[in-house]
Order: C-alpha cells, then structure tokens, then sequence
C-alpha cells in the first residue's frame, strides 16, 4: 500500500508534475491588466442594470422603489409594513408564492422578521428606507 492510500506513479511537483497551471487550459492562470483599464474604475463594473438613467429596470425593483416612496409619503405606515410588502413583492415577481394564502402570509412574515432581527441586515433596511425619504 502507497503511503497516504493513493496508488499509482507519475512525477510530482516541478515541471510536468501535477502542481500549477499548465498548458492552455486556463485554469489556475491569473490575466494582467493593461494600462488603466478596470483599475479603479467602479463605473465598468457596474453593470447595465444599476446605470443610471437605465431604459430597462426589472419589474423587482421597479415594486421596490414605489414602495420605499410609499414609506417615505407615508402611504406605509412603518418600516415593519414596507419590509413586509417587499418581501412579498420579491417572492410574488420570481414565483415563489404557492396558492395557499395562509402559509403564504407566514412565510413572509418569518423572512421579514429574520431581515429585521438580524443587525446586519437590519442595518443595510434602515440604509434602504432611509434613501428613499430623499
């Protein structure tokens, strides 16, 4: 029996060996940026859907900002609501809602309440509903 249970033979290690990246494969190969390209520029990491003035906004967020304007005019009457309609909003536009509305409803208050207790992401909500009072 081979010391550690494998078997067979073959170079280990160095040229050839198994280690590192060879060949054209590209796996393990890292790319060089030329220039100024990409270093420091967020704007071409950003991608057609947060550009501003963007012709094609999805219909998730479009629901989510009318509802962080509804919060702010005050149509919502708390931010407890508002986490709990985009929620909803969220699971209804990728199809995630059943046909039950009774387990449907629970659901959505669980994921709500999770996003709330945690104080991350409870942080990152208070973000969300503060931006949409300016």
């Amino acid at each position: 029996m081979a010391v550690g249970g494998v078997k067979g033979g073959g170079k280990r290690g160095g040229v050839g060996g198994t280690g590192g990246a060879k060949g054209a494969s590209g796996a393990g190969k890292s790319f060089r940026v030329e220039g100024n390209e990409g270093v420091g520029k967020t704007e071409s990491l950003v991608g057609a859907s947060r550009a501003a003035g963007s012709a094609s906004v999805d219909p998730v967020t479009t629901s989510l900002q009318q509802i962080a304007k509804d919060l702010a005019s005050g149509a919502i009457s708390s931010k407890s609501e508002a986490t709990k309609q985009a929620v909803q909003t969220i699971l209804q536009k990728k199809g995630m809602l059943g046909k039950n509305g009774k387990s449907n409803k629970k659901l959505v208050e669980q994921i709500a309440d999770t996003l709330e207790e945690d104080p991350r992401l409870a942080a990152a909500l208070e973000r969300t509903w503060s931006r949409a009072g300016k």
